[in-house]
């Protein structure tokens, strides 16, 4: 009876000292939230159930689109748009959760006025269907970030509102309250609540206020780029104007957002308000002509030539669209000011996006289809589609080295018609709307497949589209530019 026990004792001790070990051991499958403690991990569990099973690459998260309206100007050089974008993608590497990019430029071609708002737009909607973006910062191409803690992602997955990248206070600029121009960074989701841009405005100014008017009709609050404005010295220190952005403006004790910091008139403003920034090499090694800034720090560099946009709105009022007194009716500077400016209803981000283009990942064709043409002031004709190469050479100058036609539009090009006045032939003045329809089928391979391996963010290269915007002349007859004639046909680049 004795040694029975004995046995038995001797068991038991064997048991436990097992148990005991497979305890001690780490597993390979660590235990994943929701398991119990007495519970077997799920991931274990998972195994065992599908040992066929084979652990897939998760996809690579959607990239950030940089939209930027564009058109060449007397006295600006060609080389803008490769400068924008070898000094961006450079300067991108040093800002979180930024890993992958593609940079849209949508070029105006036509004899219109220009139309910020639309391009956007475009840019926008292309973003969408060829790239998948979720993520989009709308730019001005002359506008070059410096300071590091300006965001180009959201710091959570939830997108909560979007961020005015070059508010008051940090654009180079602009001080007055109610600014909404120059860089912005939206959610795909943002922009679908504020049915993006206007196409209404033509000429210099007024999309970015109805965009503000949008965002305020919608309920949508947004964020500033990041924490500021700074804190001032309390020893009577001048800020050093090459140092940090503050957020705060030049000789203004008040924060620009509450307070127009400006002074008038404007030759006052410019003389007491601005201090001019050097050109010369970037901190990224790209060379920038001499600019100025209102804003204490460097936030943005304001890489102009040929001279700055509000000077020439004082010096030659007509580069303001002279617009009906009905257009104008709560769209003047008042209302800007004030909070009031009246948006447009008629256009925006929905008359271009095809309705399969609202998911992610495209499924389905557009319901609404091309055949009775866009609703009035979405229709527009793209000439080419380009992805352009870039390379900075050793003098910080960026030029263009290659040009080749983008995969997505050498796709709807061979799978169109190559003239007459179909909708959706190559050389309709909707061929633009086509295109994006054809982006958004079933049936074509975008979003394309990335390989998240490659260093995308090393490459100075940006996707070059150039359009021709539709306007009603009998409707909005200060669409056109002074002294230009009407608006002829161009062939559509197909090599």
């Amino acid at each position: 009876m004795r040694q029975h026990v004995s046995r038995s004792f001797l068991a038991l001790l064997c048991v436990s000292a097992l148990v005991a070990l497979h305890v001690a051991v780490p597993s390979d499958h660590p235990r994943e939230a929701g398991d119990s403690p007495g519970q077997q991990p799920a991931s274990l569990e998972r195994r065992q159930t599908f040992p066929e099973a084979v652990a897939s690459t998760p996809s690579p998260a959607p990239p950030l689109c940089v939209v930027v309206p564009y058109r060449e100007r007397p006295g600006r050089t060609a080389r803008e748009p490769e400068r924008f974008a070898a000094y961006l993608r450079r300067w991108l590497q040093r800002v979180k959760r930024v890993d992958r990019v593609r940079i849209w430029l949508v070029e105006q071609e036509d004899e219109q006025r220009f139309n910020r708002g639309w391009l956007l737009n475009i840019g926008v909607a292309l973003g969408r269907a060829v790239d998948g973006c979720d993520v989009f910062a709308l730019h001005d191409v002359d506008l070059l970030p410096v300071d590091p803690r300006i965001p180009y992602a959201f710091d959570t997955d939830a997108n909560d509102e979007p961020i005015h990248l070059s508010p008051p206070g940090a654009h180079p600029e602009y001080c007055y309250p109610t600014f909404r121009g120059g860089a912005w960074l939206f959610s795909w989701r943002h922009l679908l609540d504020v049915n993006g841009y206007s196409h209404a405005y033509w000429g210099w100014g007024q999309e970015d206020d109805d965009l503000g008017a949008r965002m305020r009709d919608a309920n949508m609050s947004h964020g500033r780029a990041f924490r500021y404005p700074g804190a001032r010295p309390t020893n009577g220190e001048l800020i050093d104007q090459a140092g940090p952005c503050t957020g705060r403006v030049a000789a203004c004790d008040h924060d620009p957002i509450r307070k127009d910091c400006g002074v008038y008139p404007y030759a006052r403003f410019v003389k007491h308000m601005f201090h001019p920034t050097p050109g010369g090499k970037t901190a990224d090694g790209i060379v920038v002509p001499p600019s100025r800034s209102l804003a204490e720090g460097v936030c943005f560099v304001h890489a102009h030539e040929g001279g700055f946009s509000r000077d020439a709105v004082e010096v030659k009022p007509d580069l303001i669209s002279k617009t009906s007194d009905e257009f104008q009716r709560g769209r003047r500077w008042a209302d800007v000011i004030d909070g009031r400016f009246r948006r447009d209803e008629a256009t925006g981000l929905a008359g271009l996006v095809p309705t399969a283009c609202s998911n992610r990942r495209p499924q389905g064709s557009n319901s609404k289809g091309l055949n009775a043409g866009p609703a009035p002031g979405h229709g527009f004709q793209v000439l080419a589609v380009d992805k352009i190469g870039v390379v900075v050479g050793v003098d910080g100058v960026a030029d263009k080295v290659r040009e080749s036609v983008h995969p997505a539009f050498a796709s709807w090009l061979s799978s169109t018609t190559g003239g007459g006045d179909s909708v959706s032939s190559v050389g309709s003045r909707w061929s633009g709307n086509a295109f994006l329809d054809h982006a958004c089928d079933e049936d074509t391979e975008y979003p394309y497949a990335y390989d998240p391996s490659a260093n995308e963010m090393s490459a100075g290269a940006y996707t070059r589209v150039r359009v021709r915007l539709t306007c009603d002349q009998e409707e909005a007859p200060w669409c056109l530019q002074p002294g230009k004639p009407p608006a002829r046909p161009l062939s559509i680049v197909t090599e």
